[in-house]
């Protein structure tokens, strides 16, 4: 998988439908690349993928959270 990359401090977790297929307390640490392995295996013939990240990062002085979401659907 690509993404534009992790840009703020905060976790993040991605589906295979309802089966979790990545966890991560701090992506932006824990995912420095922007690109990265999933196993789609779990996925069968077709399932949707979807991805949650909270992006948290200190905005004059008080924490600001961002929370981004997608939802993609796989096929073979």
């Amino acid at each position: 998988m690509r993404t534009s990359g992790y840009t703020h401090d905060g976790p993040c977790e991605i589906y295979m439908g309802d089966k979790l297929a990545l966890s991560y307390l701090n992506c932006h640490e824990s995912i420095p690349e922007q690109t990265f392995k999933l196993d789609y295996s779990g996925c069968g013939d077709s399932c949707t993928l979807y991805w949650y990240w909270l992006g948290v990062r200190k905005l004059k002085g008080k924490y600001s959270w961002q929370v981004y979401k997608e939802c993609i659907p796989i096929y073979k």
